[in-house]
């Protein structure tokens, strides 16, 4: 698809493609590393999409990278958590 800009990019659009991809270590979510437009400095700081291309985070990592994050918050999710959490969610 086309994003706003004229930049180029993939929409996955169903469950089990989105989960095959993600399984599949020849792909990266970071797309800072893998975009070389965005690597090189050639996408503007004032493009409206420039700070979700550039976000830090589990969600952007790879391999050993996201595992050492994700179970640094893994805790915070487990079935306990999450019952404990219910009063809480319910006054939102």
């Amino acid at each position: 698809m086309e994003l706003h800009g004229g930049y180029t990019a993939w929409s996955v659009t169903s469950y089990e493609a989105a989960k095959q991809l993600l399984m599949d270590p020849r792909i990266s979510k970071n797309t800072k590393a893998h975009w070389p437009e965005f690597r090189d400095g050639n996408v503007p700081q004032d493009w409206e999409l420039y700070t979700w291309v550039a976000m830090d985070n589990m969600q952007t990592r790879d391999g050993k990278e996201h595992d050492r994050l994700r179970k640094l918050v893994a805790p915070a999710f487990t079935g306990r958590q999450a019952v404990k959490s219910r009063p809480i969610m319910r006054r939102s």
